[in-house]
């Protein structure tokens, strides 16, 4: 599949060490754990992302989004890796977060990236990813800004919106 000729759908600047605000958005502790992670200075840069569907990235039921990975990893399954899209590092997620603040209702991006365990959270060596979100955590609750990390058995549907950045 080639999505080399798909349009930037938006830019941002990725920064280390990360500043959590007190306002503006909520970070749960799984993604806090993950971000915390890898806490070595990264000079600022930016990327670009691309924003695709599932359908768009030929899921016609459902894909576990742990498999998304296979496409940009595997060298013996006989999966010819997607041109013009790549995995995102895991800061992108913070970085789309802090600056997607007029993200819609009801929204959720799931950041393609290399699922990640985090041992001290889980019992299972669970893998985890990045969501960015405007929802709620609660029915009772308002909707509010999110960066989640997400388990990665989760499935993808065609209408799943899905971060990919630009190589």
């Amino acid at each position: 599949m080639d999505f080399s000729s798909l349009p930037i759908w938006r830019r941002v600047t990725l920064v280390r060490p990360y500043h959590f605000p007190k306002k503006h958005f909520r970070i749960n502790p799984w993604a806090r754990a993950m971000l915390r992670s890898s806490e070595e200075e990264l000079k600022p840069r930016e990327v670009d992302l691309v924003l695709l569907s599932g359908e768009q990235l030929g899921i016609e039921n459902s894909l576990h989004y742990f498999d998304l990975r296979f496409w940009f990893t595997s060298k013996n399954t006989g999966i010819t890796p997607p041109r013009g899209i790549d995995l995102c590092p895991l800061e992108v997620g913070f970085a789309l977060r802090r600056q997607y603040i007029d993200q819609p209702e009801g929204e959720v991006l799931h950041i393609a990236m290399k699922p990640r365990p985090l041992p001290s959270v889980t019992k299972r060596n669970q893998h985890y990813y990045l969501t960015v979100s405007h929802d709620k955590l609660h029915p009772s609750e308002p909707n509010e800004l999110w960066l989640r990390a997400t388990r990665s058995d989760i499935s993808l549907s065609p209408r799943s919106k899905i971060i990919f950045v630009r190589p």
